[in-house]
């Protein structure tokens, strides 16, 4: 395994350690709160695939603000 797969893995098994332990406090959450976390996960994970490690960061700051300001409408 290449040095950037494993780095992929890991931080895909903290994205999914980190959303489980969000969702114990979802109820919690405001509207606009919500569209963040959701609009975060989505875009991190479609950013992974189709630009790496890169992307899901991107994706994740791009999902996460769409999230926030869909939300609030």
């Amino acid at each position: 395994m290449r040095a950037i797969e494993k780095l992929v893995l890991a931080l895909t098994v903290l994205t999914v350690a980190a959303a489980s332990s969000g969702c114990a406090t979802w109820d919690e959450m405001n509207r606009s709160e919500k569209g963040v976390a959701a609009g975060a996960t989505g875009g991190a994970v479609v950013g992974g695939v189709l630009g790496g490690p890169l992307g899901a960061a991107i994706g994740a700051g791009v999902g996460g603000y769409a999230g926030h300001h869909e939300a609030k409408n």
